[in-house]
């Protein structure tokens, strides 16, 4: 089961990542995008998290992670 939940939200970050780059590459701005997705039908933690450049609570990117800085 947790390999199935990995793997949608793997699809779900990719698919997040490929958006704002298109919204990007025509010149949105980025903020509006983020709140576009964040108030519609796709709100959820990790595209709201994701979409404003913020680490989620379980991303290890996250650099205040225990107090300790992660790699």
């Amino acid at each position: 089961m947790k390999l199935i939940c990995n793997m949608v939200m793997g699809s779900v970050v990719a698919s997040l990542s490929e958006g704002m780059a298109m919204a990007e590459k025509v010149g949105l701005d980025l903020e509006d995008v983020a709140e576009v997705l964040s108030l519609g039908s796709l709100r959820c933690p990790t595209i709201i998290h994701k979409s404003q450049g913020k680490p989620c609570w379980h991303d290890s990117s996250c650099k205040n992670m225990k107090g300790k800085e992660t790699k």
